[in-house]
């Protein structure tokens, strides 16, 4: 898989103005897509890089772009990096951002633009999945709203994996997207995989899942995943980059309950 599309929805613009705000970026070996995400978030004042021990040339792009480094300390779940990072913002809001996402120029305005006038503590946002240069408009991923910009004190980060920012008050959505390049290639799709399905185990594991529930699951969700993102969510709509997302979601599916069944036996 390449990376066919990237430059293309990458926001080209220029805005003299700073916002009041912090984007925190997560980035562990992200050279792939870091430039094209920190160039689209050139309208934040302040931009932070927590790097979770890359050995590639995040480090290197990070500085280009001028941007705080904060090391973030190993054996953090993703809510406590989350977390960590939220007490080296300097502004009064704060925008999120992975890595592999890239701001919609839309997005930039309607931001800058909300946060100067608001009464609200935060905004959920649309993120798109764009896969081989196509952007997924159907599947489980095609309808994702994930609260990323909120004010700096308005509330903190729960759950190890799958993380959620719980923020008291009123809350909005924002107009424009936030694309998301989260398998550039197969390679880096396997690594996260493994990354986020060991998170997942843990956590289930802790839950005291049943032996007998977790094979039952191990036969059930994984084909169930795809049959609902390619047929009930109309994935198929999208062509061959819904097919391939379809098995992507069922086999991070498959590899949950086998690594729960490796734990348990």
């Amino acid at each position: 898989m390449g990376h066919t599309g990237l430059r293309r929805y990458a926001p080209k613009r220029f805005m003299p103005d700073s916002t009041n705000l912090t984007a925190i970026v997560l980035c562990k070996n992200a050279e792939s897509t870091l430039s094209h995400c920190l160039a689209s978030l050139d309208f934040c004042e302040h931009i932070i890089v927590g790097d979770d021990g890359s050995i590639d040339e995040s480090l290197l792009i990070a500085r280009k772009f001028h941007a705080d480094i904060i090391k973030i300390s190993p054996g953090l779940d993703f809510a406590q990096k989350r977390n960590y990072l939220l007490e080296y913002a300097k502004n009064e809001w704060v925008f999120y951002v992975d890595a592999d996402e890239i701001v919609t120029s839309q997005l930039a305005t309607n931001i800058q633009n909300q946060i100067r006038t608001t009464d609200a503590k935060g905004f959920y946002v649309r993120r798109m999945d764009v896969l081989f240069g196509k952007k997924l408009q159907y599947g489980e991923t095609a309808h994702t709203w994930l609260l990323r910009v909120a004010r700096r004190n308005s509330g903190h980060w729960k759950r190890p994996v799958h993380e959620i920012w719980q923020v008291s008050g009123k809350l909005d959505r924002l107009e424009g997207e936030l694309l998301h390049y989260s398998h550039p290639d197969l390679e880096e799709f396997m690594d996260k995989i493994n990354t986020y399905t060991d998170s997942e185990t843990q956590e289930r594991v802790k839950n005291h899942i049943s032996k007998t529930s977790a094979y039952i699951q191990l036969f059930l969700f994984p084909v169930g995943k795809f049959m609902q993102n390619y047929i009930v969510r109309l994935g198929f709509l999208d062509g061959f980059s819904g097919f391939v997302m379809a098995w992507m979601m069922s086999l991070h599916s498959l590899c949950v309950r086998i690594k729960i069944i490796e734990k348990i036996a």
